[in-house]
């Protein structure tokens, strides 16, 4: 017996007073109407009608039980209108995970224009170290920073690539000299970004002719936060390689230089994640559909500011 589906002809019938009444609004025909209220009563244990050739009178049982079936009835169907509106309407929470390592600079223009499109969603970003669970955190999306996925049962779409610049300061290349091929990192002190996500106890770079990986062994320092390696470098610590987004600023700022710029660092890919493709709220869509619009975009803008502050460089 369907219990809720029971309660809504009974509810129909005590309304509407009559067994034919109730078939026409429901589009079903009169026995099925009986019978229904017949399993419903059988699985109460009491009589909720009185029937008589002409009409139904609720008993005093079914008047009670009414009364609670048309408020639980009310609130399924309020329930169901503002779940079906959730589908449709930007409204509401939206709750956004990113690795801090680089969510905050590729992230915040995004946010910024999903909240201009979107004012009526209440967007919390959450920047954090580790990978989120989401369904234990509630997350609605998470976005993550990897060479590769693990298999999952969530939902992935790639965003594109974040490349990766070795850097130094120019105070240490003067010290130290340039280094001009991957495997003179062995000869100098490096500063290493710690990630328990994708720890990089390598650096992979592909060459003009072949794909080098370099063990760092010589780590002077190392720090789970890319932003901190900057003043790291920047002091004379050793070379680092930084993402493009946080090295950008400082080369264009000449408080960096770029070292071994033949050799392209393997990139991270960047990865939305959310856990269904069905029944998508239209607020998580929208910032899907939003991110894959701008990081693409953004990180094609990367390259190009690097390979411009490049030509400019070669020129000096």
């Amino acid at each position: 017996m369907n219990l809720l589906h029971c309660m809504r002809i009974f509810a129909t019938v005590a309304t509407s007073g009559g067994y034919a009444a109730a078939a026409r609004s429901l589009d079903s025909t009169t026995s099925v109407v009986s019978r229904s209220v017949a399993q419903l009563e059988a699985h109460l244990g009491v009589r909720l009608l009185n029937r008589t050739t002409r009409s139904v009178a609720l008993t005093e049982a079914g008047e009670k039980y009414f009364l609670q079936c048309r408020q639980i009835l009310s609130s399924i169907e309020e329930a169901e209108a503002e779940a079906a509106a959730s589908s449709t309407l930007l409204t509401g929470r939206l709750r956004v995970h990113a690795l801090s390592s680089f969510g905050q600079n590729l992230l915040l223009p995004s946010v910024l224009r999903y909240k201009s499109e979107n004012p009526e969603v209440q967007l919390d970003l959450t920047l954090s170290s580790s990978l989120a669970e989401m369904i234990e955190e509630r997350y609605d999306c998470s976005v993550v920073f990897a060479p590769e996925l693990p298999d999952s049962s969530f939902v992935s779409v790639k965003l594109g690539s974040l490349g990766g610049v070795v850097c130094a300061s120019p105070d240490y290349v003067r010290k130290h000299g340039m280094v001009n091929t991957p495997k003179e990192l062995a000869n100098h002190m490096c500063v290493q970004l710690a990630n328990p996500v994708f720890p990089m106890e390598q650096w992979v770079f592909q060459g003009p002719d072949s794909i080098y990986s370099v063990d760092i062994d010589n780590l002077g320092f190392s720090v789970n936060m890319p932003e901190a390696l900057v003043p790291a470098v920047a002091d004379g610590l050793g070379i680092g390689l930084l993402p493009i987004s946080t090295a950008l600023p400082e080369l264009k700022s000449g408080r960096l230089v770029r070292v071994l710029a033949d050799y392209v660092p393997q990139p991270v890919n960047v990865y939305v994640l959310y856990q269904s493709r069905r029944f998508l709220e239209t607020k998580v869509r929208a910032w899907v559909d939003r991110l894959r619009a701008d990081i693409p975009e953004t990180l094609a803008q990367y390259v190009e500011e690097l390979e411009r502050i490049q030509t400019v460089h070669d020129t000096l």
